[in-house]
């Protein structure tokens, strides 16, 4: 059986980075962010399950959450 190593945390640190970008850059286009509606994220999550498998649409849907969930708490939203 072959071993996998678990991803060290530059690994995984980059993983997100990359994640977050490309949240932030669709959110970007959506300026004022506290405009963006349920239906804004229903279209994004059906663009992304189009291109991306379960796991990496699941990444970049949290990645989102996370990321609006910091704006609210700062008081962007």
């Amino acid at each position: 059986s072959i071993s996998q190593s678990k991803p060290t945390a530059e690994q995984r640190s980059e993983f997100y980075q990359v994640k977050a970008a490309a949240v932030v850059k669709w959110l970007s286009a959506r300026q004022p962010v506290d405009a963006i509606s349920i239906s804004d994220c229903e279209a994004y999550h059906s663009h992304l399950k189009a291109k991306y498998a379960q796991w990496t649409v699941y990444h970049y849907i949290t990645t989102l959450r996370v990321l609006l969930d910091c704006a609210i708490k700062v008081g962007i939203v």
